[in-house]
């Protein structure tokens, strides 16, 4: 209550006290009435942007803004608002209520704003080839297109430190992608009954820029997307960053416990992503059919997560550093048997 009652008493002396006549407010910018309103405007300049391997901002769970942010400071300043004035930052459900209520909290797995690197992008869910565009590779002798499958990793480095690593290695693929490759051979072991394909990138995103991986791994979906415009699925793997160790034993097998994770339209455009959380809970369920205990559950959270792109895409956060290799790539077997199960369920593939 006390930054919005500082506004009007600013706003209240300038219109009263000073007697400022309205063709007197084009002399005082907007940008300057805020930063009277809210001095803490004034130290979030490029030029005194924090340091440090961790690039934290000024602001309380932003990230530190890219040497252009000041290209688009009204996009900035908005952010600054809504930071001090929480109300600002509403936005209300259709449905009834407020996403707010139904977002769960941060629980230092993934960031509110982890995928928000450029916000104002909005990707229609359309044919991205465009007209003359040609066929995919993937085809069966006849010609037909297999139904294709992508998994990539938006932070590469990702691993499991109980395997006697590291939690992350720079500019190279961890532990997650060993998991990706276990989930895809077991995804392709179908490939001759169900006629689908699998893609696992290895492309790296998250080095040199870990705080630009998000617009790395969006250029290897795009490009993706050009090749097959109609794919089953769009996989982002992960592992979580919560310091403990979550296992499930299953049929003898110990296994690291999953986590999905689903984008909104809080910040930026994606009027479809209900599509996608219906998707995550169709897993989940499966997962919990089939793996009692396996699956923590569906998270929603603010940014977007590449989910505008297709209405099949989902974050999935697969066991923590803690976790050894070996346990992730269980679940991330289990994983790849319940997802077969919801594509078949949804006629996807016969």
């Amino acid at each position: 209550m006390v930054v919005p009652l500082l506004i009007l008493v600013v706003v209240g002396w300038l219109w009263q006290g000073v007697r400022i006549h309205s063709s007197a407010w084009a002399i005082i910018s907007p940008g300057e009435i805020l930063n009277i309103a809210l001095p803490l405007l004034r130290f979030n300049s490029p030029s005194v942007q924090p340091t440090g391997t961790d690039n934290r901002s000024a602001i309380p769970g932003e990230p530190s803004q890219p040497s252009s942010w000041f290209e688009n400071k009204n996009d900035y300043l908005n952010r600054i608002l809504e930071g001090q004035i929480p109300l600002l930052g509403g936005r209300v459900d259709p449905t009834g209520g407020t996403l707010a209520a139904k977002t769960a909290p941060n629980r230092g797995n993934v960031s509110e704003v982890e995928g928000e690197d450029y916000p104002d992008v909005d990707i229609p869910r359309e044919d991205p080839r465009g007209e003359g565009a040609t066929e995919p590779d993937h085809s069966t002798a006849s010609g037909e297109v297999m139904p294709t499958i992508l998994i990539y990793h938006t932070h590469n480095g990702e691993s499991y430190a109980a395997s006697g690593g590291e939690a992350r290695k720079e500019g190279q693929n961890g532990g997650v992608f060993n998991v990706g490759t276990r989930m895809t051979d077991r995804l392709e072991q179908w490939k001759d009954k169900y006629g689908i394909a699998v893609e696992h990138s290895s492309r790296i995103h998250d080095a040199p820029s870990y705080n630009l991986a998000y617009n790395e791994s969006r250029k290897t979906v795009l490009e993706f997307l050009q090749k097959y415009p109609n794919p089953l699925a769009l996989i982002d793997l992960h592992r979580d960053a919560l310091p403990t160790r979550e296992t499930v034993t299953i049929s003898n097998k110990t296994a690291a416990k999953i986590l999905l994770v689903i984008g909104t339209d809080q910040r930026a455009p994606h009027p479809h992503w209900k599509d996608n959380l219906r998707f995550a809970e169709k897993i989940q369920s499966k997962l919990d059919e089939l793996y009692p205990g396996l699956c923590k559950g569906v998270v929603t959270k603010s940014g977007r997560y590449h989910q505008q792109m297709h209405p099949r895409a989902v974050l999935v956060e697969i066991g923590s550093d803690q976790n050894s290799t070996k346990e992730a790539e269980t679940a991330g077997d289990m994983f790849a048997v319940a997802l077969m199960e919801v594509l078949k369920e949804e006629n996807l593939i016969k």
